[in-house]
């Protein structure tokens, strides 16, 4: 398209005549102050001409945008989108993941890797190693001095109650009334651990023979030393002893077996706590007069329910 100028005067504010161009396209007229150098030509500012120190168009900008995406112009810094996306696949290579883990892909090769035994010697980094050794704690052989697992802590921890039985060596003959049978008995396993504590629930003393006599049985928590308990001989307990003594069960409940004969007491609730070791120590004294007829004429059983 093609302007025509045509100069038009006109007044200013002080009435004084200013020229101005108008400019006709053969159909209408407009007025324009164009920019022009100081030899009057017309300036486009959006030549490259004009455009020597500075990104003022979009076409330039575009121009050096493209070019930082090469690699002669990415040597030392990552300013483009594909300059970064290249680099970050060659970190997912071996040769490129010496040191660290920077991508995705060599994390996940190392995480296997961990998994095995030889990457495994001193800690468990993964999931699979650790499932391992959890499997393993809870053998006997991996369990020596802690419990790492709940199915060997369960294991440790016992049934929770047991029955003991001690056939104490008596005199094979004559007994009154008053007298101690077996002398000192030592229960080993009262306690589940040592100092343990639990609960007297059941006593009995059975003959071998048919006698009937009663049965009292001392318990003492801790190892009566201040006293001497002989058998067949009556019964005496210093009374240093006595803080120690558990209770006294009274087995009247006659049992006839035949021949052997049982007196028990059950529904007993008599609570211990020893003092050391896993053991409780009674002492059985007969309260009638009999004669037994061997050394091992005598069983006594407790059951005792472990805390």
């Amino acid at each position: 398209m093609t302007f025509t100028s045509t100069p038009i005067t006109v007044k200013d504010s002080a009435a004084a005549d200013k020229s101005i161009i108008a400019y006709n396209d053969g159909t209408s007229s407009a007025f324009a102050h164009p920019l022009l150098d100081n030899t009057g030509t017309i300036i486009s500012p959006a030549t490259a001409a004009n455009q020597t120190t500075g990104n003022s168009s979009l076409a330039t900008i575009a121009t050096n945008t493209a070019g930082l995406a090469t690699a002669s112009s990415q040597t030392t810094a990552n300013s483009s989108l594909a300059t970064i996306a290249t680099n970050t696949t060659g970190l997912a290579t071996a040769s490129s993941q010496t040191t660290a883990n920077s991508s995705l892909a060599t994390i996940a090769t190392n995480t296997a890797g961990l998994a095995t035994a030889s990457s495994q010697t001193t800690g468990n980094s993964s999931l699979a190693t650790i499932a391992t050794n959890t499997a393993g704690l809870a053998t006997s052989s991996n369990q020596t001095s802690a419990n790492g697992k709940f199915d060997t802590i369960i294991a440790n921890t016992g049934a929770g109650s047991v029955s003991l039985s001690i056939t104490p060596t008596v005199t094979a003959g004559a007994y009154t009334t008053g007298m101690v049978a077996g002398g000192k008995l030592t229960l080993t396993g009262a306690g589940r651990a040592s100092g343990g504590s639990g609960i007297i629930q059941y006593v009995s003393v059975t003959k071998k023979t048919a006698l009937t006599a009663p049965y009292d049985v001392y318990f003492f928590q801790t190892d009566p030393t201040n006293s001497t308990f002989t058998d067949n001989a009556a019964l005496a307990l210093n009374v240093a002893d006595l803080p120690y003594l558990v209770g006294v069960v009274h087995c009247t409940d006659l049992v006839d077996n035949g021949t052997p004969k049982t007196l028990q007491a059950g529904s007993l609730a008599l609570p211990f706590k020893l003092a050391t070791g896993t053991s409780l120590f009674a002492v059985a004294v007969i309260r009638g007069g009999e004669t037994l007829s061997s050394t091992s004429a005598l069983v006594v059983n407790v059951g005792i329910l472990q805390d």
